[in-house]
């Protein structure tokens, strides 16, 4: 069940949300996936920011465990194709993510191994477009999630937009 909820922090951080689904996030909120308002807490924490030449750069935080606190750091590009924001789970991404444990990251010797049996519980998916639209819920957002055009209804998660001010953070 915990890798079931990890895969599907980690996808749709991947991917991200509206009319220009990134628009509040270019213009500097953060993406909470299954957000806890009273702890203030995500699953899963995705920054944007867009480069010169346009490409839309993620930089996402996807909690791995809850005890010990296990943190995925990822940075990836995605596109947005109509409503939806896609882009291909990466080999690569994974190969170049920090590994945090409890706030302090893991010694490269360490990552390794963890980055390998991340890459492992991941397999299925590499290399395929992984595309989010997000659906109004409430003061909600609903992450709807496509691979490879297939809808995955088993990888929709409440998503909300935040300030970094908010004081958000990924953890149990």
């Amino acid at each position: 069940m915990r890798l079931g909820l990890v895969l599907t922090a980690a996808v749709l951080a991947i991917s991200a949300a509206s009319a220009d689904p990134l628009a509040e996030g270019l213009a500097g909120k953060l993406q909470c996936y299954r957000p806890d308002p009273v702890k203030k807490t995500c699953g899963a924490l995705s920054a944007y920011s867009q480069r010169r030449d346009g490409a839309i750069l993620n930089s996402a935080d996807v909690m791995l465990s809850p005890n010990p606190v296990v943190v995925m750091h990822t940075l990836s590009t995605v596109e947005i194709k109509g409503d939806a924001v896609c882009g291909p789970l990466r080999k690569a991404d994974i190969d170049t993510a920090t590994i945090l444990v409890n706030g302090k990251e893991l010694p490269e010797e360490q990552a390794v191994g963890a980055r390998a049996q991340i890459a492992t519980a991941f397999q299925a998916m590499l290399g395929k477009e992984v595309c989010t639209t997000y659906v109004p819920d409430g003061d909600k957002l609903s992450a709807k999630v496509s691979v490879d055009g297939t809808p995955n209804p088993a990888f929709t998660q409440t998503v909300i937009w935040v300030s970094p001010a908010d004081g958000y953070k990924v953890g149990p």
